[in-house]
């Protein structure tokens, strides 16, 4: 599992919880998601190693997402917030200056 892979997760998890209009999540998974894009680490050797909750802005409960990420290519609670979305997020914020918050008027 690349960091990539892993912090396009993250991203994605954050536009979903912005479109559901919650607060404060979403900027705690892009913030995580920023630090594994620009580790200069692979993300495997600090799972490994029990460190990632050193990668800044990764707590507890991020740390355990992150690891089922990486233990299993999938994340659980990610697939269950894309079912919680009438639409298909990804698609519609491709379209430019349409983010999460925008595309919930869509809804």
């Amino acid at each position: 599992m690349r960091n990539l892979e892993v912090a396009k997760i993250l991203y994605k998890i954050a536009d979903i919880l912005e479109f559901q209009g919650i607060e404060f999540k979403p900027v705690a998974y892009r913030r995580a998601a920023s630090s594994v894009e620009s580790l200069s680490e692979d993300i495997e050797k600090l799972y490994e190693e029990k460190k990632l909750e050193e990668i800044p802005g990764v707590g507890k409960n991020i740390a355990e997402k992150i690891a089922e990420i990486i233990k299993t290519g999938k994340l659980k609670y990610y697939e269950e917030l894309k079912k919680q979305v009438p639409i298909d997020l990804d698609e519609l914020m491709k379209i430019p200056e349409i983010g999460p918050k925008k595309a919930c008027t869509f809804s």
